[in-house]
């Protein structure tokens, strides 16, 4: 009986540590590749912007006999905006050998400056580094944190690289905002390792009364904890429940979304025969299909009116990005073909690789359709939600065009109310 106890203590001591080093692990990667998306994408948001200001006076510079000479009252004007909002601290437009063609500090107008990461720019890519504030005028006090953006400037928005934008724009809002991100990421993590401890613990401490009071519990015993093991089965749950709740605390409008997806595809999924371990990476799936949307700023989950093509691009990485996310997470490997592609169409239409018909994962597929048909019937800040009727009726309407026809024959089986 002593041997038993201490072989459960054992057990019991491992897990919890096991548990504790893998929340940690999970914890440290996402939450620093999640750093990396966010800043990521404010990037390129503030490049976007910076190739547009570009526009109001670049034929001007290029035009004159030198940069002194060129008139950018437009410019001035919206960069001044900018800087007194607090979003802007300074601003550049570097020719391809460094010289400063403007600048919001002019007497480095006609300078040659050596700005690292400006050959890359050149070549069309957009560079992100921090600026440092003891060498940049640009930079009115020394101790003002940045984030320096080299975006590249092409002829007519889409023709060769004539010249490099450069934008210091402040980096305290963008630290409040991984701040905040990865705090919800610890609390989700460190919820779901504490809920799996305080299981396995009182699992533990239940067995040891047990065998306290009678050997012939011994068999008992045994079968407790392999019920045990489905019980942190289901903790697993709660904790890619809680991920998926960091997105949805962002935006009220979507909260419930992945739950209701999941409910969905779980639906269609029994009614398509799939087998139980693939209905587990549905669901999996289905829970953490938005993660990636961690990446995007949320003025552009909440806006009101229709999205520019430029805002909607930048939705659309989300897929991507979630990939990115759950791909360092080995336990999660199962769903990342699932998540990347469920804005695939069945006629090829879709993104992010634009593939067709059976060559789009089937979970994916199935996961297309109930997240299609959920965010019909969920309000969206943009639109009321749809009847369910029509909801019903569009995703039939779709089949064999974005949807799969035998998904949505499924579909019309458990949901929209078909029977053979």
């Amino acid at each position: 009986m002593n041997r038993s106890r201490h072989t459960i203590a054992v057990l019991v001591s491992a897990a919890i540590a096991l548990i504790v080093v893998s929340a940690l692990g999970a914890g440290v990667v996402i939450a620093r590749h999640m750093r990396e998306v966010i800043i990521r994408g404010n990037a390129e948001t503030v490049a976007t912007g910076a190739s547009s200001l570009a526009t109001l006076c670049l034929d001007e510079l290029l035009a004159a006999d030198g940069p002194e000479g060129a008139d950018c009252a437009q410019l001035d004007h919206a960069l001044e905006q900018r800087r007194e909002g607090g979003l802007l601290y300074g601003y550049r437009l570097l020719g391809p050998d460094g010289t400063v063609l403007y600048s919001t500090e002019p007497a480095e107008v006609g300078e040659r400056l050596t700005v690292e990461g400006l050959d890359d720019a050149m070549s069309g890519e957009v560079v992100v580094a921090a600026a440092n504030p003891h060498d940049d005028p640009l930079l009115a006090r020394p101790d003002e944190n940045a984030l320096r953006v080299l975006a590249p400037v092409r002829r007519g928005g889409d023709g060769p690289v004539i010249a490099v934008a450069e934008s210091l724009k402040p980096f305290a809002p963008i630290s409040d905002s991984v701040h905040e991100s990865q705090l919800l990421i610890w609390f989700a993590v460190g919820l779901g390792a504490v809920v799996t401890i305080g299981t396995i613990a009182f699992i533990g401490i239940r067995a040891l009364r047990e065998l306290a009071e009678s050997d012939r519990r011994v068999q008992s015993l045994n079968d407790r904890l392999q019920s045990s093991l489905l019980d942190i089965e289901a903790q697993s749950l709660g904790v890619l429940q809680s991920l998926s709740a960091t997105v949805d605390a962002r935006d009220r409008y979507t909260a419930r979304h992945s739950l209701g997806t999941t409910e969905v595809a779980h639906r269609i999924g029994k009614s398509l025969g799939l087998s139980r371990g693939q209905l587990g990476t549905l669901e999996r799936a289905a829970l953490l299909h938005d993660v990636g949307k961690i990446g995007v700023p949320e003025a552009l989950l909440l806006k009101q009116g229709s999205l520019t093509a430029e805002e909607f691009d930048r939705v659309k990485e989300h897929s991507e990005v979630g990939a990115r996310i759950l791909e360092t997470i080995p336990f999660l490997a199962d769903i990342v073909p699932v998540v990347r592609h469920h804005h695939e169409r069945w006629d090829g239409g879709g993104y992010p690789d634009g593939v067709t018909g059976e060559n789009i994962p089937l979970l994916a597929r199935v996961l297309a359709v109930a997240d299609a048909f959920d965010a019909m019937v969920s309000e969206r800040p943009y639109r009321a939600p749809v009847r369910r009727e029509s909801a019903i009726a569009e995703v039939e309407r779709c089949a064999g065009t974005q949807f799969d026809p035998a998904v949505v024959e499924a579909f019309m089986k458990c949901v929209g109310g078909r029977s053979d």
